[in-house]
Order: C-alpha cells, then structure tokens, then sequence
C-alpha cells in the first residue's frame, strides 16, 4: 500500500473519531454574554459531557429559543423549589449554594413557586442571577435540550 494512501486512511480514522466523540460524547461552547459571571465569561470556551445524569450544582449548556445558555442547576427531577427575596429553597429547606449574588423571583416570570421539577427536567439558575434569563422567567429546562455538563472551561480573555 502506498505511504499516500496510508495518511489519507489514517486522517479519515481520526476525523471520524472526533466526529463522533464531538456528536455523541463531548462538545465545544462558547460562552455568549455573562450570566456566569464570575465563574464564566463572554467568550470563554466550554467543554461539555453528554453521558453522565445530571446533579444540582453542576453547570450546564442548554438551548432555549434556538440560543445556547450556561447555567447551573439547582433542582433536579421531582425536585420542589421556591425563588423568595430570601433566597432558595429546595425540597422546603433552604439550598446550600456558594453562589453571592442576591436571588429574587422574577415579576412576571411565567413561574409560581413552589415549582415542582418533572422527570427529565432540570431547573436552571445563572450564577449572575441580576440576569434573570433561567428558569425563573421560563420554567425547567428540558434534558433534550441539554448539551452536556461542564467538564472544562478556557478562558479566553480577562486573566
């Protein structure tokens, strides 16, 4: 077999393989806007996993309105959760959660708490939850459009 021909199989082995790691294992984001802020910036990039559930505190990719968003999840299926001025309640005791930011429920978010989460939901908060573009305003996230977990994220500007 020629030494051409050897390359030309071995380059297709490979980009199959990451054609498939990317479609069903893993994918590349890239954050759009700061509703992670501090933990994730405009512009960083993210690699997600696909294959493993999904638990409250890990950060995720979703798509909602045809636009791809990172939030973290805050209650999963069958899970009770209640937005007050006082902070988050989950499952009728408050969430331990490392977030700063004050949590407020949304004036009129299509929400009413206490909001039970469905099987093959997640409920979805921003870590910057002045922007309330989650699940507060929309409701629970549904696990078809979940792109993955966060397993690493490349900050890309602001060192």
């Amino acid at each position: 077999m020629p030494d051409w021909l050897r390359l030309i199989i071995k380059v297709a082995v490979i980009a199959a393989v990451a054609v498939v790691l990317l479609v069903f294992v893993g994918t590349l984001h890239r954050v759009s806007g700061n509703e992670m802020y501090p933990a994730l910036k405009d512009g960083d990039l993210c690699i997600t996993y696909k294959l493993e559930p999904y638990n409250v505190g890990d950060v995720v990719v979703y798509e909602m309105d045809g636009e791809t968003h990172v939030a973290r999840v805050a209650a999963i299926n069958f899970d009770s959760i209640s937005v007050t001025d006082a902070g988050v309640e989950l499952n009728n005791g408050l969430a331990s959660e490392e977030v700063f930011y004050e949590t407020h429920p949304v004036e009129g978010g299509m929400v009413s708490y206490p909001y039970s989460v469905m099987e093959d939901e997640v409920f979805v908060l921003n870590d910057y939850r002045l922007n309330t573009h989650d699940s507060r305003e929309f409701g629970a996230v549904a696990k078809p459009n979940l792109k993955g977990k966060l397993i690493f994220a490349l900050r890309r500007r602001g060192f």
